[in-house]
């Protein structure tokens, strides 16, 4: 397994020595801990419990009595201490067995960004994790947020709930096969692609922000699920679909796009599962001569050079116009392109680094006036 430590709580291990003190020292209590910061090895206070208003404090009306905030003193346990732990003040006669308090054994997180699956293992990372049992094994949500923090955050939770004493001090991201990055380079989680019928990862997209059109899509799913996605594309029905994408550390995106029945497809298996990669490209971004189109698209994929940039820009423009464009016009045109509208950005992501739309109209006047003023060499 190839995954990459993004995020460990270095006051980890003091914490639990601190937690592991105060139990010693308070043999006789019941500690929790809040849903929102929880300790697993701890019962946890689920958020929306009842309080009660007793002796001019409100108290947690749980399962095994009344809980106030444990006095747990910021000189003694300076980790500990802003935990927001409660202890039972008033045991309930009707309880159900009363748990068992555990201090947690250090273990380290490993997330997919794709799956959101979250294995984590007991503590260390200079490991090869494929021939090692996890203490643990789930789903978390990624949807909302991704920040290294939130994430760490979610799997505590989720121990905690499970009732899992193990605390996950280091996460780590696993690489996959066709990641979406953040801006420090970690793994996140991918765009999605829906229809009526499946929701798929998607590698890269571009649609027209006008049109709402479809423009490329390079997707990831079980040959039949890739079907349907084509096969929404494909129909003569204006078949709307849903692409969600992120947008920031915190957000995610969605819009409505639909098919522009202009494509060509292209397969290739990831494995031998029956998992599959699928490009759809609307064949304005290839064509080599398209003169009757109103407009043509380049799409750049992530790693592309200035000078691949420019040469690309112009071959575009050269299927379009029914006059030759050089390749060391590319540069020049681009410019001034974007100085007089005439190249519109398309919404992309994942592998495209960046897509336009050129119309046809427009620049070969343009060509001519630059031409004229020699800001182009013939």
């Amino acid at each position: 397994m190839n995954a990459r430590l993004v995020y460990e709580i270095k006051h980890a291990s003091k914490m639990l020595n601190e937690l592991e003190c105060y139990l010693q020292q308070h043999p006789n209590e019941l500690l929790l801990c809040m849903e929102q910061q929880p300790i697993p090895g701890l019962p946890v206070i689920r958020q929306g419990t009842e309080q009660v208003y007793r002796g001019y404090y409100y108290l947690w009306n749980t399962p095994w009595g009344l809980a106030k905030r444990a006095e747990v003193e910021y000189s003694s346990y300076p980790q500990l201490a802003d935990m927001r732990l409660q202890c039972i003040s008033e045991k309930r006669e009707d309880a159900v067995v009363m748990p068992e308090v555990v201090v947690p054994e250090i273990a380290v997180a490993v997330v997919n960004p794709v799956t959101e699956l979250a294995t984590v293992y007991a503590a260390g990372t200079e490991r090869d994790f494929e021939n090692e049992t996890p203490v643990w094994q789930g789903k978390i949500p990624l949807y909302t947020k991704w920040s290294s923090y939130n994430v760490l955050a979610q799997v505590q939770h989720a121990l905690a709930l499970a009732g899992a004493p193990y605390y996950a001090a280091k996460l780590l991201v696993e690489a996959v096969d066709f990641p979406w990055k953040d801006t420090e380079g970690i793994a996140v989680p991918p765009a999605m692609i829906t229809n009526d019928e499946v929701r798929l990862p998607v590698v890269g997209y571009v649609y027209d922000p006008d049109s709402k059109e479809v423009i490329f899509l390079s997707l990831v799913g079980n040959k039949t699920a890739a079907r349907s996605i084509w096969g929404s594309l494909s129909t003569a029905h204006r078949r709307r679909l849903t692409l969600e994408y992120p947008n920031g550390y915190e957000y995610r995106m969605a819009v409505s796009v639909e098919s522009s029945h202009n494509y060509t497809t292209y397969t290739q298996p990831v494995d031998d599962n029956g998992l599959l990669q699928m490009h759809i490209v609307d064949r304005r971004c290839t064509s080599s001569d398209d003169t009757q189109a109103e407009a043509v698209y380049l799409v750049l994929p992530h790693g592309s050079t200035e000078a691949e940039k420019y040469a690309a820009f112009a071959a575009r423009l050269d299927a379009v116009l029914p006059v030759g464009v050089p390749a060391q016009w590319g540069k020049a045109l681009y410019q001034l392109g974007l100085n007089n509208d005439l190249v519109q950005v398309c919404g992309s992501g994942g592998d495209v680094d960046v897509a336009y739309r050129l119309p046809a109209e427009g620049w070969l006047d343009l060509i001519n006036t630059a031409l004229q003023e020699g800001q182009l060499q013939i």
